[in-house]
């Protein structure tokens, strides 16, 4: 017999290294650089993107030239369970993009 609840209740951070393993599905374009990423990834953990998303965009490139691309790798590393290490006035630009971005995340860490 064969043990569906074990496979299927594989923690957080395996499947992020699982997700992390497959090939990204798109690309976040910044005013220096650019981002590779897992659109369902963005989706569960941004409204932003979310919305944007669910407009079937058919481009696999997302434009956010207002953003630095240091930036939204970290934002998006930790969206991946990665930790990042950064000075204070990074880690406020990080949680103010974060609110732009709508991720949820963060919002979460404000409440308690």
């Amino acid at each position: 017999m064969l043990n569906l609840s074990k496979k299927l209740s594989s923690s957080p951070i395996d499947m992020s290294e699982q997700i992390s393993s497959l090939p990204t599905d798109c690309t976040i374009v910044c005013k220096n650089g650019s981002v590779s990423a897992h659109r369902v990834v963005l989706c569960v953990a941004s409204s932003f993107f979310m919305t944007m998303m669910s407009r079937n965009m058919s481009s696999n490139h997302i434009f956010l030239p207002e953003f630095d691309a240091r930036d939204i790798e970290q934002v998006i590393d930790l969206l991946y369970g990665r930790s990042v290490i950064v000075d204070y006035d990074r880690m406020c630009r990080l949680i103010d993009i974060s609110q732009k971005l709508g991720i949820s995340a963060f919002d979460e860490d404000k409440k308690s």
